[in-house]
């Protein structure tokens, strides 16, 4: 058998002068300049390093789809149109709590933030390390120098080791690693246009769902932009979709994006608390800081007022219950959705590993929340408070986990979860199609003894309130048929396999 070394393939390969020679295909270039026992080395090394990828990933649930993640979206969903569908005050348990407090209405909104963080977690589990959070600082620290060196290879992150700055600068090394590179031997960063088509994909979707949100709210005023709402439920998704896919896609190692999940909301409160909040001309605002009671006189109300102005807040209130500070302390429930990924990614296909991995984050969120709650910032879903933020996280990963045992474990899912996967498996489609039907019919004006009324009100009062009573029971099953109609065109749409996605 002959003997040779690699350094010897490297070597016959810079023999060559001409660039031509260079450019032509892989297997030529095999045949023609190397030995046939080195193109087999050079094959086994490419196979080795293929298979190594293969052995080092990681066991995981989402090879089949899980069903409690769609369960747990459609009935989101269903409850959201519900709600927001009420014409007029529905019971206790269906309305938001008035400024502090929780109600189950008010889990809504940050489960469907949740469930799309987890959403997140799946698309880009490849960007994830494979540590959760505990690894030595000095292991930490490499992973970073390494993790810049692949990235931008001759950069300034090169010079954070010495060792590497040399290497990287030595003309030789250049020149073998270009061949290497050549052979296909070792494998290189991204190709420009993969990143390229990543992001494109990333900023198209924030995009989108923006404009889609805002939409509404322009139909709703009649093509009136100096009085159109600019935040609302889609907005907020779409920021928190685009911070935290950044997040992950950007750093990689858990815990550096724990600490910057905390550090905004630190950030938070520091705003609600620390923000002078001045008396103005038009009689807003209180001259004082850290109120958190009055809406007029929160910091959160003034950002809003400053930014955006009454004219495009929500019913031109004093403040947006959408607005921006409110928005950066739900893109805690977002990542925590990411987070519950991550850990069942790690748990790998035993479910109850994965269903006690949720606990064991879902109960401290609980805790951490009510804490906060207890020593001075009230569980509030109109501020979108620190504590209400934990708190809502933390029942979603306990409800995730419950849904899962019944579905995933239990197999209890026969014919009660079909119309929630129906509706989960297309959530954009049964979110926007039903609000846009709502937002057509609040501009269509009709007679209605002997006043003039919308058309979503008018068939409310001739269908629901005209025989049902109390009125809150005639708002919710108002409601509830509205959302029926659209069963089946979710039914359709998954029968037929169309899955519409941004």
């Amino acid at each position: 058998m002959t003997n040779f070394s690699f350094q010897s393939i490297i070597q016959r390969l810079k023999g060559k002068k001409k660039e031509d020679e260079l450019l032509i295909d892989e297997e030529s270039a095999l045949t023609t300049t190397i030995t046939p026992g080195e193109k087999d080395a050079l094959l086994s090394i490419n196979n080795n390093n293929n298979q190594k990828k293969q052995n080092n990933s990681t066991p995981t649930t989402t090879r089949e789809r899980m069903i409690a993640l769609d369960v747990m979206r459609g009935m989101t969903i269903m409850l959201m149109i519900i709600v927001n569908n009420q014409p007029t005050e529905g019971f206790y348990l269906l309305e938001h709590a008035e400024w502090f407090g929780i109600t189950p209405t008010d889990c809504i909104f940050p489960f469907f933030i949740y469930v799309m963080g987890y959403a997140i977690g799946i698309v880009f589990r490849n960007e994830w390390k494979d540590e959760v959070i505990l690894i030595p600082p000095t292991k930490l620290f490499k992973d970073i120098i390494h993790y810049f060196n692949k990235t931008c290879r001759y950069g300034w992150c090169c010079c954070l080791n010495n060792k590497h700055y040399k290497d990287y600068n030595n003309n030789e090394f250049k020149e073998e690693e270009e061949i290497i590179k050549y052979l296909y031997i070792i494998p290189m960063r991204k190709s420009l246009y993969e990143i390229v088509s990543k992001w494109t994909k990333i900023i198209r979707r924030t995009i989108l769902m923006f404009l889609i949100g805002f939409s509404f709210s322009l139909i709703g005023k009649s093509f009136d932009f100096t009085q159109v709402r600019i935040f609302g439920v889609l907005q907020r998704i779409s920021i928190c979709y685009f911070f935290v896919t950044c997040l992950i896609v950007f750093i990689p190692w858990t815990i550096i994006q724990i600490l910057i999940v905390v550090l905004l909301q630190v950030i938070y409160i520091a705003i609600t608390f620390g923000l002078y909040i001045p008396q103005d001309g038009a009689g807003e605002g209180c001259g004082v800081r850290g109120e958190i009671y009055d809406p007029q006189c929160t910091a959160q109300g003034y950002i809003d007022r400053l930014i955006l102005s009454r004219d495009h807040t929500w019913r031109h209130l004093a403040f947006d219950p959408e607005g921006l500070l409110s928005t950066l302390s739900a893109i805690t429930n977002a990542y925590l959705g990411a987070l519950s990924f991550k850990l069942a990614y790690l748990a790998g296909k035993d479910k109850f590993k994965v269903i006690s991995h949720w606990f064991l984050l879902g109960c401290p969120l609980i805790l951490v929340g009510l804490g906060i709650d207890f020593v001075g910032l009230p569980i509030g879903k109109k501020l979108w408070t620190t504590s209400f933020s934990f708190v809502t996280s933390g029942i979603a990963c306990l409800f995730l986990a419950i849904v899962m045992y019944v579905v995933d474990i239990l197999k209890f899912n026969k014919y009660w979860t079909s119309p929630f996967v129906w509706i989960g498996t297309n959530p954009l489609v049964m979110y926007v199609v039903p609000t846009f039907v709502v937002v057509i019919m609040a501009k269509i004006y009709v007679p209605y003894q002997g006043k003039e009324t919308n058309l979503f009100n008018f068939l409310y009062y001739n269908i629901a309130a005209s025989w049902i009573k109390p009125s809150q029971l005639a708002a919710a099953l108002f409601g509830l048929g509205y959302e029926l109609l659209f069963i089946p065109l979710a039914f359709v749409l998954y029968w037929r396999k169309i899955f519409i996605k941004l």
